[in-house]
């Protein structure tokens, strides 16, 4: 069981268990060098939003079983995960993972962008 990722007339390989996504959140998190502070029941409060961009705002803090993002976000957010997927090393199984599903989620989002298409999470 994980998430998937659906948009109309195209086969998103993308995937990861819901375990495996919030890692892989975590690790753009840091990336970027922010912080996602969160209470005892993994809700971000007291956080300060302000040094967020609102693109990766709606991605990180997004429900991983349901909602989607639109073509528009899923091109900028594109950009945004080309930048950077290619500065992680894929020094460890985990790692390497999420480069491979990062790439195959770039490649279905700039679907979504050119033609037009949401994507839908589940």
């Amino acid at each position: 069981m994980g998430i998937n990722f659906h948009i109309k007339e195209y086969q998103c390989k993308a995937r990861w268990s819901y375990t495996g996504f919030k890692r892989f959140r975590e690790r753009i998190i840091k990336s970027l060098g922010l912080t996602l502070d969160k209470d005892e029941n993994g809700f971000a409060f007291d956080q300060d939003w302000s040094k967020w961009n609102k693109d990766w705002f709606h991605f990180l803090t997004h429900s991983d079983c349901s909602g989607y993002l639109t073509s528009s976000q899923c091109g900028r957010l594109s950009k945004k995960l080309k930048k950077l997927v290619f500065k992680w090393e894929p020094n460890d199984i985990e790692t390497s993972y999420d480069i491979e599903q990062c790439l195959a989620l770039i490649e279905a989002m700039e679907f979504c962008k050119q033609n037009k298409k949401k994507m839908e999470f589940s």
